[in-house]
């Protein structure tokens, strides 16, 4: 005889299970990439005109509306001067011509029927760095095994720069690399220090290159001053 009471419950367990696994992983999209909490960028003149920089925001859990507000009120972007990177798959948006009115803050939401992920506040403002005033190349001589500090005073920046400084050919003027070296320390005010200096750090063709970057240059750097050190050997009595 058939046991129909088992029968009917076997059946609704099987159907809450079917339910459940057509339900698993469905609700509110879930954000994967949005923008930091603060975004610089330099607005494009006649001299640079290919600055641009972009807004990240994504999301898992089938994302169906994306929206961008700006300053609390709808932004929508242009589709000209300011694009959706991959329309209808992601929020990010490109601003392929930074003005300064594209400075304030910006907000991403994503939702579907089960809800709406919103991104952190982005506070979006243009940066400025001056470039370096035209300066002939400074000729320091010491002794070896003095120590040694090298001055660089950085243009005015928005936000403040940060200093680095360079090797670079004297006669082909290219940039060998960053300087790494034991005895040679860059302080947070972008000043140089050798511990001692060596017949290696004054080669003949061997240039000390100071240099500034910032957040709004995006990976690029003004070149500033350019020092030779010539070291007289010491001699021995």
């Amino acid at each position: 005889m058939v046991d129909f009471k088992k029968w009917n419950f076997n059946i609704l367990v099987f159907i809450l299970c079917y339910l459940l696994k057509l339900c698993h992983g469905l609700g509110p999209p879930k954000l994967e990439e949005q923008p930091p909490e603060e975004v610089w960028f330099q607005a494009n003149t006649i001299s640079s005109p290919h600055n641009k920089f972009s807004l990240k925001c994504s999301a898992s859990g089938d994302p169906e509306i994306f929206e961008w507000r700006k300053n609390d009120e709808p932004f929508d972007p242009d589709g000209k001067r300011v694009v959706w990177l991959k329309p209808s798959q992601s929020g990010t948006i490109l601003f392929l011509d930074p003005q300064p009115q594209d400075q304030g803050y910006y907000q991403c939401f994503i939702s579907n029927i089960f809800g709406t992920a919103v991104s952190t506040r982005v506070n979006v403002r243009q940066g400025v760095l001056d470039h370096f005033p035209p300066r002939k190349l400074r000729v320091i001589n010491v002794d070896e095994g003095d120590s040694l500090t090298l001055n660089c005073d950085a243009p005015y920046g928005m936000p403040k720069p940060s200093i680095f400084w360079l090797y670079r050919s004297k006669n082909e003027m290219l940039v060998f690399e960053s300087i790494k070296r034991e005895h040679i320390a860059l302080d947070p005010d972008g000043k140089l220090h050798f511990a001692t200096v060596s017949a290696f750090d004054g080669r003949e063709n061997l240039i000390y290159e100071c240099a500034a970057t910032s957040p709004a240059m995006q990976g690029e750097y003004r070149a500033g001053d350019h020092v030779q050190l010539v070291v007289e050997p010491v001699t021995s009595k």
